[in-house]
């Protein structure tokens, strides 16, 4: 077996060929030459034919995925000794072969025969042989998937156009037989001329079909015998079962033991359906004698309706020589053990292939999973660097300035008139001189407009002919009645309209707000609203749900007027002086060349190093370092290290000069600075000589 193995193609479309064509013959061979002759009921030997016909179709698949899973039932160091026979030598190669322009077409279809080495013209024989045999396979498969369909539609065709059968005697004789074989419901009974003997459509709920009147004459006892037996189709289920083995036939046209246990499959079906006409009282001389009737009659060719009087010569020969009945139907402890016994013979021929070796995954420790991971963040983290993607929303902090611009507020009602306010009133049927609104009762326009403000006391002066009214605290109902009175006794019916032209108490909400150190912005007499983590659009939410306490659906707009709280640093570092560092606001688009340029640039780049220091954002205490070439930023070479700058970013720039940001013009080098601040040592006293002994 294993030396068998060796000459199967390694993978790809010409190995599913491979098993496809052994494996559906080994197990028809088995179906139909062993199990067939040994099985003498024929619902059993019917349900193994059927699940025979689905083995053929679904053992290479399922071989072919037992195949990219790696198991097999051949170990394969059995291989060795007949891979060093059978396999030529193949060259070793160590660089890629890179083929010429002529040579690419016929490349692109050379395949490896036994994982050996390319065979050159006869691999390109073995590539287009296989792709010959598929082009009659797909249109063997084509024409029978369209004899199927042109069946579908022969069955609608039947259906539409056959009438119900007039004749009580028949249909009751058929509701007979249904409560003989065990249905529920009477069939309906249906005549139509595209039949030429006793149909049943087994799909759902049985339907019988009878030629018309001109057919061979029947009493009842041979119409009794004759429905149970299709009912019996229709209990059975044969439809499902014929349309799974027109299916196996379409998927595999060209294996003959496909047709040959279909052929078997049909033939089965119908000896059981007559062990159940049998079995349900029917004469099987009598069955056999109406059966005799239908011999010259030809049948439609109708592959999914089961026409069961098709091949009725040897059932003819069967029902005669019948001593005992069968049993109709095939027991469930038979058929559980028939079905194991099938699927373990396609299980093992479908494991029946060498078995692959499977990767073996290395157990890592914590730490070595968790450097896997940093190493992955600090790859996305370049990336995303070199990218230069913009920053994520931003997040409002203290101690950021926020700009807040109401557009529309309006106080709740019912507003109540305060002190200072601006009320706009206008009396009809007023005394000539005396009017109170914007016009006179000339229709000229007042002095005052019709404004008139609420004074300290909480009143509104009217004028020296009518008088003042208390409206503090009141709403504009209150207000037109409480002047509508108070005129009255001057005025004959007056008609009083008020309205309110300007709220003195609602104070204006737009302005510059500092955000403090507990994250909230203070909207003094409307109370503070907390603002700290949230993006612009959360911070606009919370102040218009804020201000909805005291306002209708007041609409304002937020922006971030400083961006205080981003900020990202730049360290001088100089072994001589100190470290120098220097705290930048950000704003999103700052880039390794603006963070230098905001401190004036070290005069001497050559040689000098830049890295960026970039927190974890992951929370922990890591930090990675970036390092950044600015030799070629600055002499106009590949611009991939000015990365962009991300909040609390740290820039260290080591050795150079610099420009401090404060205005104190530009500073000799640290080392000569140092040499002047740093305080001298004063001269030594010079040496005397050693004294001379004497």
């Amino acid at each position: 077996m294993s030396e068998l193995c060796t000459y199967l193609p390694t993978g790809g479309w010409p190995r599913f060929a491979c098993d496809v064509l052994w494996q559906s013959t080994l197990v028809g061979l088995i179906a139909w030459g062993v199990l067939r002759p040994l099985v003498r009921r024929p619902a059993l030997r019917a349900w193994i034919l059927l699940l025979a016909l689905v083995c053929c179709v679904a053992t290479p698949v399922g071989s072919a995925g037992l195949r990219s899973g790696g198991y097999g039932l051949i170990a394969r160091a059995d291989l060795s000794a007949a891979e060093e026979i059978v396999q030529p030598q193949v060259l070793p190669t160590k660089a890629p072969i890179v083929l010429a322009s002529s040579d690419r077409k016929d490349a692109s279809v050379a395949t490896f025969v036994g994982g050996g080495a390319p065979l050159g013209a006869s691999a390109e024989k073995t590539v287009s042989w296989w792709t010959v045999m598929g082009v009659p396979w797909a249109a063997a498969s084509t024409a029978l998937a369209l004899r199927l369909l042109l069946s579908l539609i022969g069955l609608w065709r039947l259906g539409r156009t056959a009438t119900a059968c007039a004749d009580r005697q028949i249909v009751a004789t058929a509701a007979e037989a249904a409560r003989r074989v065990g249905s529920c419901k009477a069939p309906p009974v249906s005549v139509s001329p595209w039949v030429s003997s006793p149909t049943v459509l087994a799909f759902g709920r049985p339907r019988l079909f009878i030629p018309p009147s001109g057919g061979q004459p029947l009493d009842e006892s041979d119409w009794l015998s004759v429905f149970c037996h299709e009912l019996a189709h229709a209990r059975r289920g044969d439809g499902w079962g014929r349309l799974l083995s027109e299916l196996a036939v379409i998927l595999l046209p060209w294996q003959p033991f496909t047709w040959l246990l279909r052929r078997a499959y049909h033939q089965a079906c119908d000896e059981a359906c007559d062990d159940w006409a049998v079995a349900a009282g029917a004469d099987p001389v009598e069955l056999a004698s109406t059966l005799t009737a239908w011999i010259p009659r030809k049948t439609p060719a109708l592959a999914l309706g089961v026409v069961s009087f098709s091949g009725v010569r040897p059932r003819i020969l069967r029902l005669l020589s019948l001593c005992e009945p069968l049993g109709p139907r095939m027991g469930i402890g038979w058929g559980l053990a028939s079905t194991t016994v099938v699927l373990l013979l396609a299980a093992s021929v479908a494991a029946a292939q060498v078995r692959q070796p499977k990767a073996r995954k290395k157990a890592r420790s914590a730490r070595s999973q968790s450097e896997v991971r940093l190493g992955n963040k600090r790859q996305a983290d370049r990336q995303e660097a070199l990218k230069r993607t913009g920053l994520k929303p931003y997040r409002i902090e203290p101690p950021d300035v926020l700009q807040i611009e109401a557009f529309k507020l309006v106080p709740l009602p019912p507003y109540r008139a305060q002190v200072y306010d601006v009320l706009q009133v206008q009396v009809i049927g007023t005394l000539p001189d005396h009017p109170i609104g914007p016009t006179d009762s000339y229709g000229r326009n007042t002095p005052d407009g019709g404004y008139y403000l609420v004074e300290a006391e909480g009143t509104v002066n009217l004028g020296p002919a009518y008088g003042t009214v208390r409206v503090a605290g009141m709403t504009i109902r209150q207000i037109k009645k409480a002047t509508r009175r108070h005129l009255r006794p001057v005025l004959k019916r007056p008609k009083v309209s008020v309205q309110l032209a300007r709220a003195s108490g609602t104070q204006p909400v737009t302005g510059p707000y500092l955000v403090g150190p507990d994250g909230t912005v203070n909207l003094r007499q409307y109370g503070a609203v907390h603002v700290s983590g949230k993006t612009i659009v959360e911070a606009k939410r919370a102040l218009q749900e804020h201000l909805a306490q005291y306002f209708v659906s007041p609409k304002v707009s937020v922006d971030v007027a400083a961006y205080n709280s981003k900020v990202y640093y730049v360290v001088i570092v100089r072994a001589k002086l100190g470290d120098h560092v220097i705290r930048i606001p950000i704003r999103g688009k700052e880039t390794v060349l603006d963070a230098i340029s905001q401190v004036g640039g070290p005069s001497k780049l050559s040689g000098k190093k830049i890295w960026i220091s970039r927190p974890a954002t992951d929370g922990s205490d890591r930090h990675e370092t970036i390092p950044v070439d600015l030799d070629a930023i600055r002499r106009g070479g590949p611009s991939d290290t000015d990365y962009r700058l991300l909040p609390g970013d740290r820039v260290f720039i080591t050795g150079g000069e610099i420009t401090l940001p404060l205005g104190l013009g530009r500073l000799l080098p640290y080392g000569t600075l140092l040499q002047r601040v740093a305080p001298q040592d004063p001269e030594p006293a010079p040496k005397l000589p050693p004294p001379v002994a004497r």
